[in-house]
């Protein structure tokens, strides 16, 4: 079993990501993409202050928001993956029927 990403803001506002202190100018996209793709993979534990109107908490709380189970964004990604993964699929059986019929002529 993967071990769980741990995002957390505390009441001073301070983030930690798996317990290292990480400044908020160090928060690059490669970072966030992490953590929202790991959400939305359910691999993120997300521990937030009772006070969340400090900007790093506001960002947080949106990136787990955004990736809780039956959220519209989560929504709309899976039916995205779920158009190409058919997709996919149906270029696949359209190139195997092209091979199939360049071989019988």
């Amino acid at each position: 079993m993967t071990k769980k990403m741990k995002v957390e803001v505390n009441e001073q506002g301070i983030l930690f990501i798996n317990d290292i202190e990480t400044n908020i100018e160090k928060l690059n996209p490669n970072i966030l993409e992490k953590i929202l793709e790991d959400g939305l993979n359910d691999n993120v534990e997300f521990i937030l202050p009772s006070d969340v109107s400090h900007p790093v908490a506001t960002l947080i709380k949106e990136l787990k928001d955004l990736t809780e189970n039956n959220s519209d964004f989560r929504n709309k990604i899976q039916e995205i993956i779920k158009e190409q993964e058919e997709n996919n699929k149906k270029i696949e059986l359209a190139s195997q029927n092209e091979i199939n019929t360049e071989n019988n002529e």
